[in-house]
């Protein structure tokens, strides 16, 4: 006020009100944008959202030019009274598994946490986290349908550790998702507060392994009861999931993968091979599990190849896929690629153009090219299944459900592009499209089988569903295909449009030469598709005709 009152006086004795007043407002205007570079209200202008992390720049003008910016910071800046969530990591478990955990609440209330997990990567577009099933705490669990929360945590001095079980097994079920993240979502009388996330995490809930075979003497006429010795071992560390039999050059053998690595201080890590007396090595040393082995021919004599997690075999870079000669493993056209490659299936398979070997998993490429899902590889090229499929491709199984051999392929997935597939779907190289499979199920599908129950093979699934073409399934389901329906080219059971739509180009004229994806269009069997056989596809005009 010193300074203020007489300055003000001296102006209106000399420059008159108007001026005085202009003169105060730009000079008060000036101090106080001055003033806010240092002095900043942050919930005014960051509200209450938890920002870990603020930078601030201040700039310097005058009436000439700007000063150079100086970046201050990072600072710590929670204008948030809402709890947080922080996980202990866990190592490979199966079953049920603890998990530990922090709660911090600035204000000291009684939290509760959900909890969820995924098996994909949170990081890729369209990942679903799914609830916990938990099976005891430090805390209370709430019951059905909220048995993934837990209610009445502390936060005594900010840093109160509390617990979890979860039951994987109930959750991912003995298929074992090699990859599980976590997430946690506290909440308090104040609000929700931030997700935590935390992975990836190996959960292998993997079944038995058969770790010996004695097999009948093939030089032998076996008469009545045939005797086959085997002993079966389950293992939470060493686990076998898969084996084949091969013939690596010295007689067919049986050939194991998994996460195992060794056996009866043999080293045998990630595929070994059972002489039928002990077990060899394969000097795979692959560096992670392997979900898949296969035998294929690439047109250089049959080789096994193994699909899965590792990242090279015996010191070579094979991401995703090797291939064993019988002597040494080498890599398979670069492998797979994208976020965290890996294989979960093989399939060997003729689409008309040769034998070859299907591969699918979760990749986003292959030999880099991209290609979702799955692809396929001839022995020397890496070639795309149209638009791929959208998430993890668990199994595959070539079945014929009624009008030839075809590749089946099953998940995690619920499109192939812009297209709904809803688990499940079918590979067509003529159109190089994947159709449904009815109308598929309603969650993911682990694994398939082929087996004929005495009225004719069925294609059989089982997973996580609860529906499967619509009608209740409790996690097995058997899709029996299409009986011999002719000119139900799209092979959905049924005459429709679509069948018209593909009749079309299918027709040859008389005494033309029909294409193997055009067969069933030969509706009167001779040999030719024309006018008499488009006769043959109508029920009556654009009618529907059911078979199952």
């Amino acid at each position: 006020t010193a300074i203020i009152f007489p300055t003000m006086a001296f102006l209106l004795e000399n420059v008159g009100w108007q001026a005085t007043f202009w003169s105060i407002g730009i000079a008060g205007g000036s101090i106080i944008l001055f003033l806010s570079t240092f002095l900043r209200n942050s919930p005014a202008d960051i509200g209450v959202t938890n920002i870990p992390f603020v930078k601030l720049t201040i700039t310097p003008s005058d009436a000439y030019d700007a000063g150079d910016p100086v970046e201050i910071g990072p600072f710590a800046v929670e204008n948030n009274d809402n709890p947080s969530a922080f996980f202990d990591p866990i190592a490979r478990q199966k079953g049920t598994i603890r998990i530990d955990f922090l709660v911090v609440d600035p204000q000291d209330d009684d939290v509760q946490v959900e909890f969820f997990y995924a098996t994909d990567d949170p990081a890729m577009v369209g990942t679903t986290f799914f609830p916990m099933t938990l099976t005891a705490s430090d805390g209370t669990i709430l019951g059905p349908p909220d048995d993934n929360t837990v209610t009445g945590l502390s936060s005594v001095n900010q840093s109160n550790e509390h617990w979890i079980e979860w039951d994987s097994f109930s959750d991912i079920g003995a298929a074992g998702d090699p990859d599980v993240w976590f997430r946690a979502r506290p909440s308090d009388a104040a609000g929700i507060g931030f997700d935590r996330e935390t992975g990836p995490f190996a959960v292998g809930n993997d079944g038995p392994a058969i770790t010996a075979i004695t097999k009948p003497d093939p030089a032998m006429n076996h008469i009545g009861v045939v005797v086959i010795e085997f002993t079966v071992e389950d293992s939470s560390s060493d686990p076998v999931d898969l084996v084949v039999e091969f013939d690596d050059g010295s007689g067919p053998a049986v050939f194991a993968g998994g996460r195992f690595i060794e056996s009866q201080s043999i080293p045998i890590r990630g595929v070994g091979k059972w002489n039928g007396v002990s077990w060899e090595s394969t000097n795979s040393h692959l560096n992670e599990k392997v979900n898949a082995l296969a035998v294929f021919d690439d047109g250089t004599g049959p080789a096994l190849y193994a699909g899965g997690l590792f990242s090279e075999a015996n010191g070579v870079e094979t991401i995703g896929i090797a291939k064993y000669d019988g002597v040494s493993w080498s890599a398979v056209g670069g492998g797979v690629g994208g976020g965290l490659p890996h294989v979960r299936s093989l399939c060997v398979f003729d689409d008309g153009t040769g034998r070859a070997l299907y591969v699918g998993g979760q990749f986003q490429s292959a030999g880099g090219v991209l290609m979702s899902k799955v692809a396929k590889w001839d022995g020397q090229n890496w070639s795309d299944l149209g638009f791929g499929l959208g998430a993890w491709v668990t199994s595959m199984q070539v079945f014929d459900d009624g009008h030839g051999e075809a590749l089946y392929a099953a998940g995690k997935f619920s499109n192939s592009g812009p297209f709904v597939r809803n688990y499940i779907a079918k590979w067509d190289p003529a159109y190089r499209i994947w159709w449904s499979v009815g109308v598929g199920v309603d969650d993911n599908i682990y694994g398939t089988a082929v087996f004929d129950d005495g009225e004719g093979p069925d294609l059989y699934v089982n997973g996580r569903f609860t529906a499967a073409g619509g009608v209740p399934a409790n996690s097995v389901a058997k899709w029996h295909g299409c009986r011999r329906l002719p000119a139900n080219l799209d092979a959905d059971g049924d005459l429709d449009l679509d069948d018209i739509r593909r009749f079309i180009p299918c027709m040859t004229g008389p005494g033309g030469t029909i294409e193997m994806a055009c067969e069933r269009g030969d509706v009167d069997g001779d040999a030719d598709i024309d006018l008499r056989d488009f006769g043959g596809v109508q029920t009556g005009p654009f009618q529907t005709r059911r078979t199952h």
